[in-house]
């Protein structure tokens, strides 16, 4: 009876902290698994999954522990058994390497935890060292037990992290069939032909400034610059100023680094769209191609203001001095004209009686001779952070048999200036151009530092 109580002992102790385990672990995986796209989050953190407060904290600053779906679940072991290493092994002396080797891995991980928690493959850096230490540690501990223990506790743990890869099956699959290949659907086909048949591009003096895409090293023969090479990195630098001159962006490039092209996906655009890589791309910029999300840019020769001065472009006097229209409104709005500082500001005052609030103006009594061609509104504004969403933006509208409207949406706080074309369907009967402000609360403000539009028979 003394020797089964003595082989349940253990047994049962360690069943008992299974559960207790069971239980902690569990709710991570409740936490780190739910979604919350709200107001919570922004689209950069929701694609991180750091959405959250409790998001941010395991999968970001601990996530070297707790981000199971990319760096398996074992790792939080790493703690208890390093604890038990250096404080539960009684009066064991240890070496000095030890002891560096922890502080080491340390103080790795809290740079890790503070510099690159919003991406797991900074944390993957520390997993190889990680899963050796805790194998080790496990070994440890249970070298002099009973043969039935070393085979429970490496079994429990081989379970583990089995129950982590069926948890996580259909994410891996996906990770998996993942692959730029040309067999597959979302390969740009269409743009790697484009980009091999044209001489003119990846030359010394015609260089493409890659945002992060192998691809066109792996399918084209061509130059490329990397975004983030350490001897063109002030190009990268004025693309992230969150204030600047694109103008002068455009002469560096040009001149300076004989870049004359750019090769970016919409993801990276996204990354980067409350800064000045915005402002570039929209009005500095001509697209050239776009192929399943990736986009090859060509940037202008002249530089826009430039190019609009060419006797094609026919500019249309300053719209904001024109009587706008009010096409629709929900709520109360102060609107205000500075001649000064030649800046139109709307205010919102109140909802309406719904709760709702929104202005559009628009400009198009003059625009009838714009049928047939193109219609080109700059805008120079600015608008609060939290305004920046698929509601505010800039746009050009047509009517025939139907409204259709090219938009440009808002991308920062700071004055920045937009650019929205459109080709004018022949024989519309409305035409017009405008803004759309939709504020969340009172004393919301948009304001308009200038409005210009000008016809061509050509796209800008």
């Amino acid at each position: 009876m003394t020797k089964h109580l003595t082989y349940l002992k253990p047994i049962l102790c360690i069943l008992l902290l299974l559960v207790l385990l069971g239980l902690i672990i569990g709710q991570v995986y409740n936490t780190i698994d739910s979604k919350q796209r709200g107001v919570l989050s922004k689209s950069e953190d929701y694609r991180s999954e750091i959405e959250t407060p409790a998001k941010k904290m395991l999968n970001g600053y601990l996530g070297v522990f707790f981000r199971f779906k990319y760096l398996g679940n074992l790792n939080w072991l790493a703690v208890p058994l390093v604890f038990w290493f250096f404080w539960g092994t009684g009066r064991v002396p240890k070496e000095r390497w030890q002891y560096a080797l922890v502080t080491v891995w340390f103080l790795t991980f809290l740079f890790i935890a503070f510099k690159g928690y919003y991406n797991s493959r900074y944390q993957l850096t520390l997993l190889p060292f990680t899963l050796v230490v805790i194998l080790l540690m496990l070994w440890e501990i249970v070298k002099h037990q009973k043969r039935y223990i070393k085979i429970l506790s490496f079994g429990l743990l081989f379970l583990t992290a089995l129950f982590n890869v069926v948890h996580y099956a259909d994410q891996y699959k996906f990770f998996t069939d993942l692959k730029i290949k040309r067999s597959t659907a979302h390969f740009p086909e269409q743009l790697i032909n484009f980009l091999n048949s044209r001489p003119d591009i990846g030359q010394k003096r015609s260089q493409v400034l890659v945002f992060n895409q192998p691809l066109y090293y792996y399918h084209t023969e061509k130059q490329g610059i990397d975004y983030q090479n350490p001897y063109n990195l002030r190009m990268f630098l004025q693309l992230l100023r969150k204030e600047g001159s694109s103008r002068k962006m455009n002469t560096l490039f040009r001149k300076k680094h004989k870049t004359k092209y750019i090769l970016i996906s919409w993801t990276a655009e996204s990354q980067y769209k409350d800064r000045m890589m915005t402002e570039f791309l929209n009005t500095q910029c001509k697209l050239l191609f776009n192929d399943n999300g990736y986009k090859l840019y060509k940037i202008r020769d002249p530089h826009l203001i430039k190019e609009l001065h060419k006797k094609e472009y026919r500019h249309i006097k300053n719209v904001q001095h024109l009587k706008p229209q009010i096409q629709g409104q929900r709520g109360s709005f102060q609107i205000t004209k500075d001649p000064k500082q030649n800046l139109l500001t709307l205010i919102n005052q109140k909802p309406d009686q719904e709760g709702r609030r929104l202005l559009q103006l628009s400009f198009g009594s003059t625009l009838g001779e714009a049928a047939g061609k193109y219609l080109h509104l700059i805008v120079e504004a600015k608008i609060p952070t939290h305004l920046i969403n698929r509601e505010n933006y800039i746009f050009i509208q047509d009517y025939k048999e139907g409204w259709e409207r090219n938009r440009h949406y808002y991308a920062a706080k700071f004055m920045r200036r937009y650019l929205v074309s459109r080709k004018i369907r022949p024989g519309s009967t409305n035409i017009s151009l405008g803004i759309r402000f939709v504020p969340k609360s009172p004393q919301d403000k948009l304001t308009i530092k200038s409005i210009n539009a000008y016809i061509s028979d050509n796209p800008l």
